[in-house]
């Protein structure tokens, strides 16, 4: 099919390779990108459906199918030779005449496919830094090449790869620089296993999953060479699979170039082969591409990373946290009171106690950040670079009940996938979905109470968010148009990180919005929605809320607390964020990286 006039064009120099794969994945692209050289000459072309690589064509050395199944020990050469003729002589694919004599699984093919096109992903990542590309949207420009055979093929070990060992050197810089001492945490969604990452990489990632690091305290692990952290970090934040948990101490002035953390410096680590995984979305992309003059303007490319810190005036979208109440009221639309791993402890503790308390959500592989096809050896090299991270020994008496439920789960995950039967055995499970089955009434047991409601209040106070959640979800069902419940469904909603930026916290709102409809009188449908407005900065409203329900209620101490503490506030703060974010200018992302 002849392509038209390219709905957004943009050069490798500015538009990173990883940052396009990020963006193409987030929002689920389908098109075709063309890449040309700086001579003119064609790089070649990729395909992508719902945001994944699904055929690619590339004009440098070739990458076989053929070649790949044989080195995947799926085929022998005698029988490769014999398909391979077979094929050329009838013209059909490859991979189709191995499946029609049975000579490999349906599995297997999906599993070469992806392998070959990670491996071909690897040439677009050596391209010089000017080559320049353009995006045809829904046009398969490779419709009539190759064969019909084609798997969606998860970009992100492909990013990892081409970050580390060709990385974009101006773009690692700038984003370092600003992160300066930021202290890193994995966010609530990430999917480490999707990466294929080495040992030393999965150690690292997982000292931040145990406790916020700076770059500079990843280094100091001497787990991988200063380099790779680096890497490893830029890589993780462009693909939001991390996120800062504090602002940074220090941060050079831009364009300065210079780190507060080790420095970087060329090169990088040797390639490793790929073991891709299933696709998934992820958030994230790369500035916005140019689209020609008169063409059909591309949807809009919005930054490839969201660092976290907490702002001083929230603006839209950015991520925002609650405002602690003072005292905890024993009212039942009061806020609940702090668990103890929000409390006392410190905040390498926190994130023990979350480990453990979110660990069994999770299946086997992620639990080891492997990916499903994993053989052996690297399950057991993923077990011995994560396991000893949790050895209750080396943590304060606090938090070592908590890493014993972790490195339970983590023996656990790796005695099953270990072992061959005991592996298919929960595969089949997995894919019937009866992994992570949980027994209603071992829920509302757990949870000490007598009904789904009470138990999923009684849950969010001792910080079990995960059980809370199934529990109201459960009680909605029953009372879809109980207030009450309407109103506990969208605060423990509104509990989650995902939900906690404006945009997520004024969906919580409009939830609250029909528990009022449905009882104007509903004591926990206005304080909670009077503690949202408060969240976003909209104190106006707030006041009407608590006003509203301190007059309902003359006993309700935190919604008169909540009423006191509006006085004299503006609503003006979310406005004037959102349009400083606007009027951000020239400096683009990298300007806003520390403001969100």
């Amino acid at each position: 099919m002849a392509p038209g006039v390219p709905a957004a064009t943009g050069s490798l120099a500015t538009k990173p390779l990883a940052h396009l794969l990020v963006y193409a994945l987030d929002t689920e692209l389908n098109g075709s990108f063309e890449f040309v050289r700086p001579d003119g000459t064609e790089a070649g072309t990729m395909l992508v459906r719902r945001g994944c690589p699904s055929k690619i064509r590339t004009f440098g050395p070739a990458v076989y199918l053929s070649g790949v199944l044989l080195e995947l020990g799926y085929v022998d050469q005698a029988k490769l030779g014999a398909s391979l003729g077979e094929a050329t002589a009838q013209r059909l694919p490859h991979g189709q005449v191995l499946l029609a004599k049975g000579w490999i699984q349906p599995d297997q093919l999906t599993h070469a496919l992806r392998t070959q096109t990670q491996r071909k992903l690897a040439h677009f990542f050596a391209l010089p830094a000017d080559t320049v590309f353009a995006f045809h949207d829904g046009l398969d420009m490779l419709s009539t090449w190759g064969g019909v055979d084609s798997v969606l093929t998860d970009p992100f070990p492909a990013i990892w790869r081409g970050v580390r060992d060709v990385p974009p050197e101006d773009h690692v810089r700038s984003l370092l620089a600003r992160a300066g001492q930021s202290q890193f945490r994995v966010t609530a969604a990430a999917r480490i296993d999707r990466f294929d990452f080495s040992r030393e990489e999965l150690g690292l990632v997982e000292h931040m999953r145990a406790g916020e690091a700076s770059i500079s305290e990843l280094a100091a692990t001497s787990i991988s060479p200063p380099r790779i952290v680096q890497l490893l970090v830029y890589c993780l934040l462009i693909t939001k699979q991390i996120e800062v948990a504090a602002a940074p101490t220090s941060v050079p002035a831009a364009g300065s170039g210079r780190l507060s953390s080790p420095s970087v410096n060329p090169g990088g680590a040797p390639s490793r082969p790929s073991i891709p995984t299933a696709p998934a979305s992820v958030r994230g992309g790369p500035p916005k591409m140019t689209p020609p003059p008169g063409s059909v303007r591309a949807p809009s490319l919005s930054p490839p990373v969201s660092v976290r810190a907490p702002p001083a005036a929230p603006s839209q979208g950015s991520p925002v946290s609650m405002r602690p109440a003072a005292a905890a009221s024993s009212h039942p639309g009061s806020m609940p009171p702090q668990s103890r791993a929000s409390g006392e402890l410190s905040p390498r503790e926190k994130a023990i106690v979350e480990r453990a308390r979110t660990i069994h959500n999770e299946d086997y592989f992620q639990r080891l950040s492997v990916a499903r096809d994993a053989p052996p050896e690297r399950i057991d090299a993923a077990f011995q670079a994560i396991a000893r991270l949790w050895d209750g020994n080396s943590q304060s008496p606090a938090v070592r009940e908590e890493c014993a439920v972790v490195h339970a789960a983590l023996v656990e995950a790796h005695d099953t996938l270990r072992d061959k039967e005991k592996r298919d055995a929960y595969m089949r499970k997995l894919m019937l979905g009866l992994a992570h089955q949980v027994d209603p009434a071992a829920d509302l047991k757990a949870s000490g109470a007598d009904n789904e409601l009470e138990g999923a209040q009684k849950c969010l106070d001792k910080g079990d968010l995960d059980r809370a959640e199934r529990l109201i979800r459960r009680a909605l069902k029953a009372k879809p148009d109980h207030a009450p419940t309407i109103a506990l469904n969208a605060w423990i909603e509104a509990q989650r990180p995902a939900n906690q930026t404006t945009d997520g916290t004024k969906g919580r709102i409009l939830k609250l919005d029909r528990a009022v409809r449905a009882d104007p009188e509903c004591e926990e449908a206005l304080f909670y929605r009077g503690m949202l407005y408060m969240r976003i900065e909209e104190f106006p409203r707030a006041r009407a809320d608590f006003a509203a329900l301190v007059e309902l209620n003359p006993g309700h101490t935190a919604a008169a607390r909540e009423l006191k503490s509006c006085e004299g506030r503006g609503s003006s703060g979310a406005l004037r964020g959102a349009a400083k974010g606007k009027a951000g200018g020239a400096g683009g992302f990298l300007d806003r990286l520390l403001k969100k």
